[in-house]
């Protein structure tokens, strides 16, 4: 029994690193600057280059994933741009829903 869900365990390292790949290439080549979305449409350019300094999105994407990966396995997804509030809390949010 602690054979199997050792073995399990270990089967699904794989997979959590490709689904952690997928992800982070998702979010790089989706279409939009996220700077441009942080900053506001009527930011000049230099605070919107600027922000992307701050964000690391100047940087090679193979750079730009060890912090990422960093991050992630601490448990910070990083904050909304919606609601500025973190993705762990809006994921957990309808799991913790009461209902009524």
């Amino acid at each position: 029994m602690i054979d199997t869900a050792v073995r399990r365990l270990l089967q699904s390292i794989p997979v959590l690193i490709g689904v952690l790949i997928l992800g982070f290439l998702l979010i790089q080549l989706s279409p939009g600057d996220p700077a441009r979305v942080f900053a506001g449409a009527m930011a000049p350019p230099e605070v919107v280059e600027q922000i992307r300094e701050q964000m690391g999105l100047d940087r090679p994407m193979l750079v730009q994933f060890w912090p990422y990966l960093e991050r992630v396995l601490q448990g910070d997804l990083g904050r909304s741009f919606i609601s500025n509030k973190t993705v762990a809390s809006e994921l957990g949010r309808p799991l913790f829903r009461r209902s009524s």
